[in-house]
């Protein structure tokens, strides 16, 4: 059984509360309109930061951890859908 400290329980308490209420402030100062505004960042991101975005996501810890065991048992086609997002998105 996982034996918590008095600290590490006030730092865990302190942590959830400091993000909600992060979140909290934040949903309450931002500019609301719609639903597609809020998805696409009101239109005033460029191109290249979603694309970034996108490559980024697809990237993800999967790819470095999982696929290195995949990679080493079937060679290069396991990468191989990976490189082809990157070009399609």
């Amino acid at each position: 059984m996982l034996n918590l400290s008095t600290l590490d329980s006030v730092i865990i308490i302190l942590w959830i509360v400091s993000l909600l209420s992060f979140g909290i402030w934040g949903s309450l100062t931002t500019k609301k309109e719609t639903s597609l505004d809020y998805f696409l960042a009101f239109n005033s991101l460029p191109w290249l930061a979603v694309g970034g975005s996108l490559i980024a996501t697809n990237i993800s810890a999967e790819q470095f951890i999982g696929m290195s065991d995949s990679g080493y048992a079937v060679v290069f086609a396991i990468a191989s859908d990976g490189l082809m997002a990157a070009v399609t998105l």
